[in-house]
């Protein structure tokens, strides 16, 4: 869609670095995983990616995948990726996990040390960054909404020491609590004015468009 924004996600799906006969020296580890549900994000909702939602992107010859550190695009990629076929210098392609990355970091101080932090263990997780293009909100999961990324495009993929998808911190917790009084307020006010008892039912599908408002504001945030 045409206004959506750049999002990011990081999986606790292990970096390594695989050495070949040789001794050259390669980073690989899936950037995204399909079928496995997130932690609640922003807590607001939980989501999951569907099997062959990069597919598109991976085809197109406009796409251009940087690997970089921690989604910092100002410096020099260790390598990049190239749709439609084009040759680059990262291998990036869907398999039954997820989506699969391999490439050999550019020869340099910060490709020297992104290998020795991964092999420490410094560096141990996968991330990337996405615009989904197609998604699906219709199934709900632990009292919160589920959102399926049916397809998306893709701009980076990177190294990161903080492999987990976003989880609830102060700032969260106070739009949490916000919208928990938010919810109250406007139950009791509906009640108020109509003097009929709001269900529980009723109660939930406010629930879910406030969070669904929440959510359009926090994208315009991002």
């Amino acid at each position: 869609m045409a206004d959506q924004k750049l999002e990011r996600r990081a999986f606790a799906q292990k970096a390594e670095v695989r050495t070949n006969d040789a001794g050259i020296k390669t980073v690989t580890g899936h950037a995204a995983v399909f079928n496995r549900t997130s932690l609640p994000i922003y807590g607001m909702f939980y989501e999951i990616n569907e099997p062959g939602c990069f597919r598109e992107a991976l085809m197109k010859d406009s796409t251009i995948v940087q690997a970089v550190y921690a989604h910092n695009d100002a410096t020099i990629p260790f390598a990049v990726f190239r749709g439609g076929g084009k040759p680059g210098s990262m291998i990036l392609r869907e398999d039954e996990v997820g989506l699969y990355c391999e490439y050999e970091p550019l020869d340099s101080e910060m490709g020297r040390s992104l290998i020795k932090s991964i092999e420490r263990g410094d560096t141990d997780g996968m991330s990337y960054s996405f615009i989904p293009l197609d998604e699906d909100w219709r199934e709900m999961y632990n009292g919160l909404p589920l959102r399926r990324i049916l397809k998306a495009d893709i701009f980076d993929t990177t190294a990161t020491p903080n492999p987990a998808f976003p989880s609830t911190d102060i700032s969260v917790r106070k739009q949490n609590n916000s919208l928990e009084m938010e919810l109250k307020d406007y139950a009791n006010l509906i009640e108020s004015r109509s003097g009929k008892h709001i269900s529980e039912a009723e109660s939930y599908l406010i629930a879910n468009e406030l969070r669904r408002r929440q959510l359009q504001l926090l994208r315009l945030t991002l």
